[in-house]
């Protein structure tokens, strides 16, 4: 599975956010983190926009999340050898 971490912003905790783990996120802009610019990323909980950045910091990293995840990666890899 490809995760992406992601960090809060500006001082912003979970806390802070009042998040508990109930909310419905819609997290849009996925492509543009995976192309470079995470700054397009966007995550919404229950209407409130998340101050969040993408942490997809090398373009290795922005692969491996293209590809579902550093397993699935590396499977491809090998099935092209």
């Amino acid at each position: 599975m490809g995760v992406l971490p992601i960090q809060f912003i500006g001082g912003a905790t979970v806390g802070s956010l009042g998040l508990t783990g109930e909310e419905i996120y819609e997290v849009t802009g996925l492509q543009a983190v995976v192309d470079g610019d995470a700054s397009r990323l966007r995550i919404v909980a229950d209407g409130r926009e998340l101050p969040v950045r993408a942490r997809l910091d090398s373009p290795t990293e922005r692969d491996h999340f293209r590809h579902g995840g550093i397993l699935p990666f590396t499977l491809r890899e090998l099935l092209m050898e």
